[in-house]
């Protein structure tokens, strides 16, 4: 399990690096009006829009830091055909977005192969972030590494089916 590691706030996220585009420095967005709150806007990277979601906001804090001040990092994804290579028939599991987006966060991490081990299902009290927006932790050091389930995240499908 390669992950490309992050925090918002204190606590330390990764998403599988298969999904991930590009990295770059966060930049002022386009609001849509009437779009869902955790969304901050569009931008244009290259020709191609992208929609970019404040991950304060979606995890229910307060918009706050990277969000009010064009600090941080956005972590662009990749759509379902760039990902189709590597997930072939699960591709709708771990990418069902046609559209390009990404994530705003505050400070990069690391990107690191943490093979299987060490992975624990997510915890049901799992402190900082909802449960289900989890699909397990990694203990480091003296800190928990938790893994995101962006699908769930960013509201695609049945988040129950899509724990693996």
């Amino acid at each position: 399990m390669v992950l490309c590691s992050f925090t918002v706030g204190d606590l330390l996220l990764g998403i599988d690096i298969m999904l991930v585009r590009e990295i770059r420095r966060a930049t002022p967005c386009t609001q849509v009006p009437g779009a869902p709150d955790f969304y901050m806007g569009l931008v244009n990277i290259r020709g191609q829009v992208a929609t970019i979601a404040d991950l304060r906001t979606r995890l229910g804090w307060e918009q706050g830091g990277v969000g009010q001040d064009n600090t941080g990092y956005f972590i662009i994804m990749k759509t379902k055909p760039e990902v189709k290579e590597w997930y072939h028939d699960k591709v709708d599991k771990h990418c069902p977005w046609e559209d390009r987006f990404g994530l705003r966060v505050d400070k990069l991490g690391v990107v690191q192969d943490f093979g299987n081990e060490g992975f624990q299902p997510r915890p049901a009290n799992l402190e900082g972030i909802s449960a289900r927006f989890a699909k397990g932790v990694i203990e480091l050091d003296r800190k928990l590494l938790v893994v995101l389930n962006l699908p769930a995240l960013m509201g695609f499908g049945d988040p129950e089916k899509m724990d693996d």
